[in-house]
């Protein structure tokens, strides 16, 4: 199974990096814990496409590929956790 990756420009200039499978009869959207980027498990891959499950995902502001947003909260420490 290969993954595709992509960048979409958004509007604030920011650039959203994705991963797609490309492949497959039911889609997952992987949305990963912190801190991780959003690559999709490779370990999962060989039982995905024996079930026929196409990965989604996307790398969030300061992980990954993508930078952090400028004046936006930390990636680190999300804004409900601070006091």
């Amino acid at each position: 199974m290969k993954i595709i990756e992509r960048d979409l420009s958004l509007r604030d200039r920011a650039t959203l990096h994705s991963y797609d499978t490309g492949s497959g009869d039911m889609a997952v959207f992987w949305h990963h814990g912190s801190p991780n980027i959003g690559a999709p498990p490779v370990p999962l891959f060989a039982a995905a496409e024996r079930l026929g499950i196409r990965w989604v995902s996307y790398d969030r502001p300061g992980y990954g590929v993508r930078r952090r947003i400028r004046g936006g909260m930390s990636p680190r420490r999300p804004s409900w956790s601070r006091g």
